[in-house]
């Protein structure tokens, strides 16, 4: 009779496999009895509660591209403020901001639009005060629109002042016109003179 090393194989292959453990994170050799892999901190199947929970790595964002869509949104954000803040507003849509601001009694927004001579045409109060009150009773008074002509300027290019006529036209038919000259200061076009 041969003795058969069958079952004491079987139990040391049951053995080998518990002292071969490895950590299933970082592929580190373990004690059968290790409950925490000491190199990486991954728990193993020997945790408390169960089998250790497979942890998923963090997603990684590739920063280059992040970064390049970003500073090229940014570097067209800055230019479309940069051209905005030195497009000069033509002498038409200056006059038109002016008469709204004056057509609402906001002399003190007026005033933006104006120079300095523009305000002292009249001697005893503002001129964008006196035509507030002129312009509001009309369009009061008339149910009246207003309406600016495109600029006449003095150069064709580079040009310094440019003229513009104001209508106001009343519902009942009345109507008033004034022409108004501006100048331009720096980069903006502001009401310099006054011509009935």
């Amino acid at each position: 009779m041969s003795c058969e090393p069958a079952a004491s194989y079987s139990l040391l292959d049951a053995h080998r496999s518990l002292l071969t453990m490895k950590c299933k994170k970082c592929g580190q050799s373990l004690h059968p009895d290790q409950k925490v892999c000491l190199d990486c901190g991954t728990q193993t199947d020997r945790w408390p509660g169960g089998p250790a929970r497979e942890e998923k790595p963090p997603i990684e964002i590739p920063w280059t591209p992040v970064a390049i869509i970003g500073g090229g949104l940014l570097i067209v954000i800055v230019l479309v403020v940069i051209a905005w803040n030195l497009r000069v507003v033509p002498p038409d849509q200056v006059t038109m901001k002016w008469l709204d601001a004056v057509a609402s009694r906001n002399v003190n927004r007026a005033k933006d639009y104006t120079t300095e001579h523009f305000e002292s045409l009249i001697a005893d109060r503002p001129m964008s005060a006196e035509k507030s009150d002129e312009y509001y009773q009309f369009v009061y008074n008339n149910d009246a629109t207003y309406t600016v002509t495109e600029p006449i300027y003095d150069a064709a290019k580079n040009p310094t002042s440019a003229s513009v006529a104001v209508t106001l036209k009343g519902e009942n038919g009345q109507n008033l016109q004034d022409r108004y000259q501006l100048v331009r200061v720096d980069r903006a076009w502001k009401l310099d003179a006054y011509a009935p």
